[in-house]
């Protein structure tokens, strides 16, 4: 108790050096207080998801989730996504397919919202009216390649029986999210395209955005929704052009240096332009049907088992002429069997991405690099 005297008649020099140190200790006496009740924890850093395969996936950016993809994002957040970015390096060689593994499970379809009901108005307004016979409309055309290519079904003509209406766009993930009620894409963005499901989600989608139309009278009652036979797929690809692909028989220019193809950059994301995008459907041109991303985007399930032949692809077969039952029992036979994939996609190089382009993929297989589109059709008379 007697140290405050002892200052007093200390040396001035020394006076001023003890009142210094105290002021010093003093000081990181309330620094170490003021941390330890903030707890000196590191801010949270926003991770993007790993692939399958605990990389991240070439060619594109991740973004950040939005909390609820189908037009009801919590108030003050924007769903997240990135706009399209030109003279991009190019994406790697894609992985192969992963098998689905826990995957977020579908709920039953529910009570529609203001804004899911607007989604689905805009999924009709959004559909092309294609009838063979019709003129620019022809009712045969060439299925297949007349030149041998890597799975490609040799040419022969085909006559197209019915009109049927063609989303103009791949299924977006805010309508995926407002049927299914889950959105599993790895790439989210409610305007870009879904993703990340199996051939059977993919059907079970078509099936209950049918019930949905039908309870909102948005089609007749003898409509329904399902995906392209792989002769519809590739009539409407085409959009009446015979060249490999719908512009023209050449994606690159003479000057272009593989994965480049400036003449497709036009049309189709592919691995010579899809690098550090992360784009809506719609982006870039349509066919002269105006059809977007036919071409690359993603690979796009079809109806069809896979067959290295196509003799066996029609125009109704496993679509319009066979009923529900019959469909779902098909499915479970064929649950390990391998689908259609057409279209090929951002992962693909430009010469994957002709209107001929196929190739096969388990149905119980899911990748970031597949999605779908939508046919609505009447039965046949």
């Amino acid at each position: 108790m007697l140290w405050p005297f002892a200052v007093l008649i200390m040396p001035r020099s020394q006076q001023i050096g003890l009142i210094a140190l105290m002021s010093l200790l003093y000081l990181f006496a309330v620094g170490t207080a003021i941390a330890d009740d903030q707890g000196c924890s590191e801010p949270p850093r926003l991770v993007p998801a790993p692939a399958a395969d605990g990389n991240p996936a070439p060619g594109r950016t991740p973004v950040t989730p939005v909390a609820q993809i189908a037009g009801e994002q919590p108030a003050g957040e924007q769903p997240a996504g990135e706009q399209p970015a030109a003279d991009q390096p190019a994406a790697e060689q894609p992985a192969a397919d992963q098998p689905a593994a826990d995957q977020p499970a579908a709920e039953q379809p529910g009570p529609l919202s203001p804004s899911g009901q607007q989604i689905l108005e805009r999924f009709i307004r959004e559909c092309v009216t294609i009838s063979p016979g019709t003129p620019p409309f022809p009712q045969e055309f060439g299925f297949g390649s007349p030149e041998p290519r890597n799975h490609a079904i040799p040419q022969r003509v085909v006559s197209m029986p019915q009109s049927f209406r063609i989303s103009q766009f791949e299924v977006t993930q805010e309508l995926y999210a407002t049927v299914m009620k889950v959105n599993p894409s790895r790439w989210q963005g409610p305007r870009n395209s879904a993703e990340s499901m199996t051939f059977r989600d993919a059907q079970q989608f078509c099936e209950r955005l049918t019930e949905l139309l039908q309870a909102q009278k948005l089609i007749e009652a003898d409509e329904r929704v399902r995906l392209p036979t792989e002769i519809e797929w590739e009539y409407c690809c085409r959009a009446g052009t015979t060249t490999r692909y719908s512009f023209g028989d050449e994606a690159a220019a003479p000057s272009d240096v593989p994965p480049v193809a400036t003449l497709l950059d036009a049309y189709a994301w592919h691995t010579g332009n899809a690098a550090g995008n992360d784009p809506e459907v719609g982006v870039l041109k349509p066919n002269a049907w105006n059809l977007f991303d036919m071409h690359g985007y993603l690979s796009e399930f079809v109806t069809d088992a896979w067959s290295t032949s196509g003799r066996e692809a029609s125009t109704d077969r496993d679509a319009a002429d066979r009923d529900a039952a019959d469909r779902k029992a098909a499915d479970r036979k064929a649950a390990d069997d391998s689908r259609v994939v057409r279209g090929g996609s951002w992962k693909d190089p430009f010469t994957e991405l002709t209107s001929t382009s196929r190739r096969p993929m388990n149905a119980d297989a899911v990748s970031d690099a597949v999605g779908l589109r939508c046919v609505i059709v009447r039965p046949r008379p």
